[in-house]
């Protein structure tokens, strides 16, 4: 037979600061990744509203240089020539601007050296300028402020224009005019992408482009919830703020950004949707929240494994510990057999060699060590399946013991009992242990008329003790120790570690402690 061993499984307090720790920090990288993911796809979506912005911005940026290069051709134009080839050039122009449906009308006027029209030229099918010059000659002498925005017959009209100096000594002024509406229905087409939309002001804040056609002409400040103050503010479009939009009635991210060209000086506002980019968003933090819950279920779930597996190993072990404690009694049970097969068949002989000398010298000692011996095997041939027995039942059979040696050796042997202790009733000892340490003493001590052998059981409390003088003979046993062998592993079998032998002035000493039965 052989013991079975195991690998020690991890205690479950173990397990639990193991995992606990793992999960938690396994809990915070991916909280962290998924953090970092969404900021990044933010800042992505931020960038794709910042290259939207600069696309319309510059699409509308082309169409404003075409007027700065309308009003160098009327400028070129009107430089030489008689007045009835400037008049036939600027019809030519009108005509192939009203196809272009940009520009209205293209003029000029001359001016004597009082400031006032001598002449003029428009288009008189679309436009009466007589009311048109009325405006502008108020206007004429704020020449820095090159455009204007004027109300006629319920139109806007944007007045571009420029002046030179005549070698007559008058001054000719020209220009042309752009009808906003129109402008509006040109500028609507020129970019169809439908994810934001933008809006032009001036620097006093008139709206000259907006995608509702009746806030052309108002002030920006008045209903696109910004203020002068966002005009001048330093902007890096690193961080363009959100704000709600009264033309969509939602979120979006909102850039505004200086607009010049030649002729015209104010500003361009962008507004991109913000749900445009939270639907990218939401779209990231729904596959970052499943791969964080997918991650930590996983974790989970190999934890639940190993904890399963753990349980499996204190269950073997357990089983181990069951087998293992069959074991050692399976063994204890082989060795108290090797003892009996060792110590019945030579205590038999010896006792029927002493029975044989007795026959002949005493008949009445014969029969007395008989009697002695029937009782003897009689506790022999029944052995307790505990391997323990009360030490009352020790004591009646060590005295019987005693007298079958005491027949053989009467001078040469000493035997004292005694009994410190009465409270022994729930007191065990293990089979045979008085008569294994009594056998030892006699098997490895000298014994003769001159040096008798005592020995001394004395009963305590809890344990007793065998003592006997030490006479050692010189030759030892063959089976020497093989019965303290057996009694410790009994008492290791019961827990108990409190068996000891010892040689102490010249005594041989064997502590038995008492076991609870």
């Amino acid at each position: 037979m052989f013991k079975i061993t195991s690998q020690k499984p991890l205690r479950r307090r173990t397990l639990l600061l193991i995992s606990i720790p793992i999960l938690l920090i396994t809990v915070g990288a991916l909280f962290v990744l998924g953090h970092l993911i969404t900021k990044n796809s933010e800042d992505f979506n931020k960038d794709i509203a910042k290259k939207a912005f600069y696309k319309k911005q510059k699409a509308l940026q082309n169409e404003f240089i075409r007027l700065d290069q309308q009003l160098d051709i009327v400028h070129d134009l009107i430089q030489t020539g008689t007045t009835e080839e400037i008049k036939e050039k600027l019809n030519v122009l009108n005509n192939i601007d009203k196809n272009a449906q940009l520009v209205d009308s293209n003029w000029f006027l001359d001016y004597d050296t009082e400031a006032q029209p001598a002449y003029s030229y428009g288009d008189p099918n679309e436009i009466d300028h007589a009311d048109i010059l009325e405006q502008l000659n108020r206007q004429i002498k704020r020449p820095q402020k090159l455009e204007r925005i004027i109300s006629f017959n319920d139109s806007l009209l944007w007045v571009v224009m420029g002046q030179i100096q005549l070698e007559s000594g008058r001054k000719r002024q020209y220009g042309f005019t752009v009808n906003l509406q129109k402008l509006h229905h040109y500028l609507s087409n020129i970019d169809e992408s439908n994810t934001n939309y933008a809006y032009i002001f001036t620097a006093d804040g008139t709206c000259i482009f907006h995608p509702e056609i009746e806030k052309i002409g108002k002030n920006v400040f008045d209903f696109a919830g910004i203020s002068p103050a966002d005009t001048v503010m330093d902007r890096t479009f690193n961080n363009p703020p959100i704000i709600l939009s009264q033309y969509l009635k939602m979120d979006v991210i909102h850039f505004v950004s200086p607009f010049k060209t030649q002729n015209f000086e104010g500003y361009i506002c962008v507004n991109y949707p913000k749900i445009n980019s939270d639907e990218l968003n939401n779209e990231v933090k729904k596959y970052t929240s499943l791969i964080f819950i997918t991650s930590v279920s996983l974790i989970l779930f190999v934890f639940y494994l190993f904890s399963q597996a753990n349980k499996k190993a204190y269950r073997e072990r357990e089983l181990l510990a069951v087998e293992n404690e069959k074991f050692s009694k399976e063994k204890a049970l082989t060795q108290l057999q090797q003892l009996k097969n060792q110590i019945n068949p030579h205590f038999l002989f010896n006792s029927l060699n002493s029975l044989y000398m007795l026959i002949d010298l005493n008949k009445k000692d014969a029969q007395n060590f008989t009697l002695h011996l029937s009782k003897i095997y009689r506790y022999l041939i029944t052995p307790p399946v505990e391997n323990i027995v009360p030490v009352q039942d020790e004591l009646n059979f060590i005295q019987e013991y005693i007298s079958l040696q005491q027949s053989r050796f009467s001078e040469e042997l000493r035997f004292e009992i005694e009994q410190e202790s009465d409270d022994i009733s729930h007191a065990c000892l293990p089979y045979l242990a008085l008569q294994i340490t009594v056998e030892n003493a006699l098997k490895h001590n000298i014994a003769t008329l001159e040096t008798p052998l005592l020995i001394r059981i004395i009963i305590k409390s809890d344990k007793v003790l065998v003592i006997n003088n030490l006479q050692k003979k010189n030759t030892p046993s063959d089976s020497e120790s093989f019965g303290l062998k057996y009694l410790q592993t009994i008492y290791q079998f019961y827990d108990c570690h409190d068996f000891k032998v010892s040689i102490e002035n010249e005594h041989f000493i064997c502590i038995l402690p008492l076991i609870k039965c």
